[in-house]
């Protein structure tokens, strides 16, 4: 099985992504829309009970598990992932999406979240790519940035032997 980690800044797109993926039939988790993984306002995953996700669906047969989120421990745990793909999207977009938010998801909407996100931005996008992470250019519709995700991780996986 093939454990592919999606991530990226606020409003990139990743629960967007993440149910695109799944209406399409892969084996999609959104990681940030379920609350318990984190607690307060850090964002932290529980090793083990990622752990146990990843085994409940080898054990399922799951081919590809897409597992898609952001956590601040996300780097310390990449070592569970056969590819990391980065979404992503400028700060211009960043705050125009952030904007454009309907329903309940609103985490990052607050002025002093936004502006976190927006000083972080550079940096969290550096990280991923020193570990080398896929590029995805998240500005594009989902329709097109799945297709775009999908190309490059098969190319990626295409060299690569599962854990």
């Amino acid at each position: 099985m093939f454990v592919v980690f999606v991530t990226g800044v606020r409003s990139s797109g990743k629960s967007t992504l993440a149910r695109y993926l799944a209406l399409n039939g892969h084996d999609a988790v959104s990681l940030d829309d379920d609350t318990t993984w984190t607690a307060g306002t850090s964002r932290h995953w529980d090793p083990d009970r990622l752990d146990a996700l990843i085994s409940t669906a080898r054990d399922r047969g799951v081919q590809t598990l897409w597992l898609v989120g952001h956590a601040d421990n996300a780097p310390d745990l990449s070592a569970r992932f056969d590819v990391c793909a980065l979404l992503d999207i400028d700060q211009t977009t960043v705050v125009h999406r952030v904007g454009q938010r309907r329903g309940d998801n609103h985490f990052g909407d607050s002025g002093a979240a936004l502006r976190k996100a927006l000083e972080s931005h550079t940096s969290f996008l550096a990280q991923w790519r020193r570990r080398g992470a896929v590029t995805v250019d998240a500005t594009a519709p989902v329709q097109a940035v799945a297709q775009q995700l999908l190309t490059a991780v098969a190319a990626t996986v295409l060299t690569r032997e599962p854990h």
